[in-house]
């Protein structure tokens, strides 16, 4: 069975992302900043009969609990076939450019650009024994990472879960 960790699982996109995954039999890694909505957005999940997921402890921004994350999953698997890195946030709204502080920014950069940069690690890391890891993310086109990786958008974003192309704006 493969596995999947995906970040920001609890709501929206992630979690229905989690629903495809676990339809099409991979084990589901829910990861969530908040170990409470993950825990609900799990059992939510079971209640549909999805039962092969766990909720994760995971805050993007903060190292020491990307670090218990990868530490968590190491010890329940040697293999981590996907990681989809859909953890972000907007930061507080609405934001008017005369009154959003630093702070704010610092927060959104923390979380939607620095926090993505340390998940690939954690994927490689977990799947030293996996040859082709896929990596699911949005990247600048110049990162490079040892593994398959697909950036949001192209006409592969998330392993076998269907996407609409869109059109190439470089």
């Amino acid at each position: 069975m493969k596995s999947v960790l995906i970040t920001g699982a609890n709501k929206s996109i992630g979690l229905e992302s989690a629903r495809q995954l676990l339809q099409k039999g991979y084990y589901v890694y829910l990861g969530s900043r908040n170990l409470e909505n993950g825990l609900e957005a799990a059992l939510q999940l079971q209640a549909e009969g999805l039962t092969q997921v766990e909720a994760i402890q995971i805050d993007v921004a903060d190292q020491q609990s990307v670090d218990a994350a990868r530490a968590q999953i190491g010890q329940k698997t040697a293999v981590l076939d996907v990681l989809i890195n859909n953890a972000g946030i907007s930061g507080v709204v609405p934001q008017n450019a005369l009154e959003a502080g630093i702070d704010n920014f610092k927060s959104v950069f923390d979380t939607n650009l620095y926090g993505w940069s340390e998940l690939p690690k954690l994927l490689l890391i977990c799947c030293g024994n996996r040859p082709n890891p896929e990596l699911s993310t949005s990247v600048p086109v110049w990162v490079r990472f040892p593994c398959k990786a697909t950036r949001t958008g192209d006409s592969t974003t998330t392993p076998n879960l269907p996407s609409t192309p869109r059109p190439n704006r470089r």
